[in-house]
């Protein structure tokens, strides 16, 4: 009797043993980062009653269930009004943490004395749908984290996944006039459409830019500015329409 229980007791263990190995063998899921605030026109939609803002014309619809922002024809205003304390770099008619997906319905468009849409933290912007995004801005376009952000793990990355951006920005005072920046990577596929202008650059995304199957016009347009697309890592352009110009001074070339 006592050796049947050594041995079902050694059985147990290596049972457990075994179910370990292979619990850790399982990839870990990783879910986004659910925004703790959203700010579209100066107010946070997590509090509105049924995470929907009037815009203008249009509306903000937030569904928490997979962190997505609806834009329907809505006309967004940002005057930058933040404290001596906050950079107007940090300031945006959309403005957020963590991960966000932005879905365009029909005409939407941006005016800002600051950023369009910005996040000074390290998480994934997406924008998609079959709608259009216009966005006059002067200092970022739309921005992803701020510097440093996607140090220590995290992405800072934007996708634009077939959607239509038209971006123009112009750099007051000593500030970035950039259309697009990404402190990690950017992504520009499937289909997508992007102008951006900017006094400075036009898109930047600096763990590596790659852009497929779509089309890009992208400008520098100041004598003290840099590159069109500009990159601290590699730049893959792949079965795409791009037109670059810069007017740098300093002899930068477009790309």
């Amino acid at each position: 009797m006592l050796h049947k229980k050594k041995r079902q007791k050694h059985h147990l263990l290596t049972g457990l043993l075994v179910f370990c190995m292979i619990w850790q063998m399982i990839p870990a899921t990783v879910s986004a980062a659910g925004p703790t605030e959203i700010l579209v026109n100066g107010e946070d939609i997590l509090a509105a009653e049924d995470y929907t803002l009037a815009c203008g014309k249009g509306t903000a619809v937030y569904d928490p269930a997979d962190n997505t922002l609806t834009l329907t024809n809505a006309e967004l205003t940002q005057a930058s009004q933040g404290s001596p304390q906050e950079s107007v770099n940090d300031q945006g008619a959309v403005k957020f943490d963590g991960d966000l997906n932005i879905i365009l319905n029909g005409n939407n468009t941006i005016q800002s004395d600051a950023c369009g849409i910005v996040s000074t933290d390290a998480g994934t912007l997406t924008v998609t749908g079959e709608g259009t995004l216009k966005i006059d801005a002067k200092y970022f376009g739309i921005r992803e984290g701020g510097i440093n952000s996607s140090q220590g793990g995290g992405k800072a990355e934007i996708v634009i996944d077939g959607a239509k951006l038209d971006i123009d920005v112009a750099r007051e005072g000593s500030f970035a006039g950039t259309g697009i920046q990404a402190e990690g990577s950017l992504q520009i596929k499937n289909g997508a459409s992007v102008e951006a202008t900017g006094d400075d650059t036009g898109v930047n995304g600096n763990a590596g830019i790659y852009i497929s199957d779509s089309t890009v016009n992208a400008y520098a347009t100041e004598t003290e500015g840099y590159q069109a697309i500009v990159s601290d890592n590699s730049i893959t352009i792949t079965n795409s329409v791009i037109d670059t110009s810069t007017a740098s001074k300093y002899g930068d070339p477009a790309i």
